[in-house]
């Protein structure tokens, strides 16, 4: 198997990489911005995924690594049901546009109750079905 290694020097802060023999080569800041740029558009993207009191104590500089974060506060659990949904993707399924009209749907469906549960610092965990 390959095997990159991303090393940061110490002294000048500039990132190499190593290959499976060890051999390291010199990254061009122009290749280190990019990589920054693109990991922060990654991590802005996913804060979404991050339920919101580990953000909380990720910005209050609460989470050390090997502790445990703990919160104690009211919750609900929240049932919906897109009635015939079944049905529904068995008719967009007969058409050349029907996942993209089936994601139009989920999404007028789901955002309002997302938008809702997001807007009191709810975290939605799980869909199924």
């Amino acid at each position: 198997p390959v095997r990159i290694v991303l090393h940061q020097v110490a002294e000048s802060g500039a990132y190499e990489l190593e290959d499976n023999q060890g051999t390291r080569k010199k990254l061009s800041s122009e290749v280190v911005n990019r990589f920054k740029q693109r990991n922060s558009e990654t991590l802005r993207g996913s804060l979404a995924f991050v339920p919101w009191i580990l953000q909380q104590s990720y910005f209050e500089g609460g989470l050390d690594e090997g502790k445990i974060v703990m919160h104690r506060g009211t919750g609900a659990v929240v049932f919906s049901d897109a009635s015939g949904f079944t049905a529904l993707t068995e008719r967009l399924a007969k058409r050349s546009n029907g996942a993209e009209l089936l994601s139009q749907c989920l999404t007028a469906f789901f955002t309002p109750l997302i938008n809702l549960i997001n807007a009191y610092r709810g975290d939605v965990i799980k869909f199924s079905g």
